[in-house]
């Protein structure tokens, strides 16, 4: 064989073998671009499986659900960290993931900015975890002191129906309803999806109202024409049901102080529900988008 004729050959067996590697190394970027956009897409997946965990977290938390608070706090940095491996790239599945590209970083500020009007909500109800738990102990005192209360408050009323005036039993007569009343205003306040200011002023009212009455019954009151109680047996119902009172009383003042703080939570945990709804059509749109590339690849 001729040296032209061998120069030939291993000419075209270079550029076999060129075009070999070539085909390979095209088809590992294929490969590895694939992975990449499918990881993509399940970190997106996670997030968006997050940001509803969140608002659900959150709902739960102002409900008294005292493990609400440390899955919600465990969901905002599961958020946070998808966002930041989808932004700057990072480890995934033991793999190298790059970060975003300019197209995907304009995707990713979106889905950023609704996230931070939501992730401040979500700081607003973890900084208070302590109050929310607070006035759920209030009120579970409430709730177990109530039936006492009003057990005494009906025995007054009873006394006052055999042995009073009609004034007597007239002013008497309202003390059940209102050692019912606030019980069931302190539980009404995170029933419902927003905050009622009246239940607040509802509560002062009955417990001052309280107060009044059965000081006026054991002392007198001269605006009622109501004399002071001379009838041994209901002066000491009488004295019984305000010593009860006073712990009573004690803890629906303390429902009332941490009212304001809760009508604030009520409105951080509505800017959830609401900025919850945008993120999720965000991350959607995102997860969609890294799904395309995986089946345009």
């Amino acid at each position: 064989m001729s040296l032209s004729i061998l120069r030939q050959v291993s000419l075209s067996m270079s550029l076999v073998i060129a075009s070999t590697m070539t085909a390979q190394a095209h088809q590992v970027s294929q490969s590895t671009t694939h992975w990449e956009a499918y990881a993509k897409a399940q970190i997106s997946s996670d997030a968006l499986l997050q940001s509803q965990r969140i608002a659900s977290f959150a709902d739960a938390a102002l409900k008294g659900d005292a493990p609400a608070f440390e899955k919600l706090s465990v969901s905002q940095s599961k958020l946070n960290q998808d966002l930041d491996l989808l932004s700057n790239g990072g480890t995934y599945g033991n793999h190298k993931l790059s970060a975003a590209s300019l197209d995907e970083q304009a995707s990713l500020l979106e889905v950023k900015h609704v996230w931070q009007g939501t992730a401040q909500a979500v700081d607003f109800i973890l900084s208070h975890e302590h109050n929310v738990h607070i006035f759920y102990a209030a009120v579970a005192r409430l709730d177990a002191l109530t039936p006492t209360q009003l057990d005494l408050s009906q025995q007054v009323t009873a006394l006052y129906t055999e042995k009073g005036t009609a004034r007597e039993v007239n002013v008497s007569g309202q003390l059940p309803l209102l050692t019912a009343k606030p019980d069931a205003g302190a539980n009404a306040v995170f029933a419902t999806d927003t905050y009622n200011p009246e239940i607040g002023f509802q509560l002062s009212k009955d417990a001052t109202a309280f107060d009044h009455i059965t000081d006026g019954l054991l002392n007198g009151n001269s605006v009622w024409l109501v004399a002071a109680v001379k009838d041994d047996v209901i002066r000491g119902k009488l004295t019984e049901l305000r010593a009860a009172f006073s712990d009573y009383n004690n803890d629906i003042q303390s429902i009332i102080g941490d009212l304001g703080n809760i009508a604030r939570l009520k409105v951080a945990e509505s800017n959830i529900a609401k900025g919850n709804d945008t993120l999720s059509d965000s991350l959607t749109a995102l997860k969609a988008k890294y799904l395309a590339n995986t089946n345009s690849q």
